[in-house]
């Protein structure tokens, strides 16, 4: 039997309120500030973005395994990194980040992280540890595959994730995506926060093979992790009763409990003519009919939506939370450090928010599906 494996334009924004439950929240402009132009620098599919303290700004593609280092005034000043296992070389991108000024890149398939410096040029790299003594330590941590870092901080500390068996998901061996806490090679010592799995992994039988996938209604919690570390957010979309609010916990990397709030939401509801189309949907996508019933035997169904989407956090423990919306609409709530929503901003379908950082950086779409890179501010 197969088993597939399933892991986790210039100018002014249109802005508005964010639905009725956040009517006062006052609506914020965002202003493009600086752009490069993707159709000129022939970009692909831009998956991050990295400014540095100079002004200087560096973007990295799913589709080249070299980044781009830009100017503070946009212009391509050199490409580095190739493909390879040597050094300075990579072969599967992974998560990056900036440890102070230096770039780092974390390489899957060599399971190694590398260091550069600001300019590009190579400084070292090491191979990340198996996790040892914490993975043995609970039967579910045996189905933890790996560990990748989500950020680095001084000191030999780092912020981790794992990546989890499907079939464990699926049958419910595996209960939690933990935050963890661990080295720059990836011992870990301790476990940050423990995000309970509110919805099994989707599993549906296709002759001799089984597929896994995600739940679209899934509603456990999502969370973020500042630039440099030093700020998670957690966000827990399973409210009680029938208050339309989730909470929103800032916690350190120790795990202590910085802040924790509600921030109101308009429930969308999961309606049974919602689940025949999603299970329509994921039937058709397969070309296999006779799964229908499969489909929806393993669909979890919350009762709404999943009212957030993605959570980007800032260095001074900001945040800001993607909204559902059905029709594709963007609509993102800032929230304080303190938890209060400060602002509502509503951005176009083609812009996609990445990394709030020295600015609110994101890819802007033109006509042919080519991302700019742009820069933007926040303005009354």
């Amino acid at each position: 039997m197969k088993y597939l494996c399933y892991c986790l334009a210039a100018g002014w924004l249109i802005v508005s309120t964010v639905g009725n439950a956040q009517s006062g929240v006052p609506a914020k402009k965002l202003i493009a500030e600086f752009r490069i132009d993707g159709a000129k620098e022939e970009f692909t599919n831009v998956f991050q973005i990295l400014p540095q303290s100079n002004g200087d700004v560096t973007t990295f593609s799913s589709e080249e395994t070299f980044a781009r280092l830009y100017s503070a005034k946009g212009a391509l000043k050199k490409k580095f990194m190739r493909k390879g296992a040597g050094p300075g070389e990579v072969k599967n991108v992974g998560s990056v980040g900036m440890l102070a000024d230096s770039i780092w890149v974390f390489d899957y398939e060599l399971r190694r992280i590398s260091l550069f410096e600001p300019n590009g040029s190579f400084l070292r790299s090491w191979q990340m540890k198996p996790p040892g003594a914490w993975r043995d330590a609970s039967p579910e941590r045996k189905y933890f595959l790996s560990i990748a870092p989500a950020a680095l901080l001084p000191n030999n500390v780092a912020i981790g994730r794992t990546s989890t068996a499907a079939s464990a998901l699926a049958s419910g061996e595996v209960t939690t995506r933990p935050i963890l806490r661990m080295s720059w090679e990836g011992i870990v010592s301790g476990v940050v926060n423990d995000m309970p799995v509110a919805a099994r992994a989707m599993m549906v039988r296709m002759g001799d093979a089984v597929s896994y996938g995600q739940q679209p209604f899934d509603n456990s919690p999502a969370s973020g992790v500042s630039p440099d570390g030093t700020q998670i957010v957690i966000v827990d979309m399973k409210s009680p009763g029938k208050e339309p609010f989730v909470f929103v916990t800032r916690i350190s990397p120790k795990g202590d409990t910085l802040s924790r709030s509600k921030v109101p939401f308009t429930p969308d509801p999961v309606t049974s003519r919602t689940i025949d189309s999603t299970v329509n949907a994921e039937t058709v996508q397969r070309k296999r009919p006779e799964t229908e019933s499969q489909f929806r035997a393993s669909l979890y169904v919350a009762p709404y939506w999943p009212p957030v989407v993605t959570v980007l956090v800032a260095n001074d423990g900001a945040s800001w939370l993607l909204m559902h919306a059905r029709d594709g609409s963007k609509h993102w709530m800032v929230v304080s450090p303190q938890g209060k929503p400060t602002a509502a901003v509503e951005v176009p379908k083609n812009v996609r928010i990445m990394r709030i950082d020295r600015g609110i950086w994101g890819t802007e779409l033109d006509t042919d599906d080519v991302p700019s890179v742009v820069r933007y501010k926040v303005s009354n």
